[in-house]
């Protein structure tokens, strides 16, 4: 995937499902109010995460797969 250059064709179908799977979930994390900040929100969480996700397997996913989401998670907690 990532040496085929597919990574644009798959960002671009998951972005559309992960905007429709989140649409009316409300947690309480995501404080976007308007269509804009909901565009902006989707693509900002969802490409941040697909190049977590691409770096892992181009370095050749040295790390486990928990330790990715545990590291992840951690990051994110801080960005507060």
């Amino acid at each position: 995937m990532v040496g085929a250059h597919l990574t644009g064709y798959l960002s671009d179908k998951l972005t559309r499902q992960f905007a429709d799977g989140i649409q009316d979930d409300t947690r309480n994390w995501r404080q976007w109010q308007t269509p804009l900040q909901k565009q902006i929100g989707v693509h900002f969480v969802f490409y941040g995460f697909l190049n977590v996700v691409i770096y892992w397997i181009a370095t050749g996913r040295k790390e486990s797969p928990e330790t990715m989401a545990q590291q992840t998670i951690e990051i994110i907690k801080n960005l507060a």
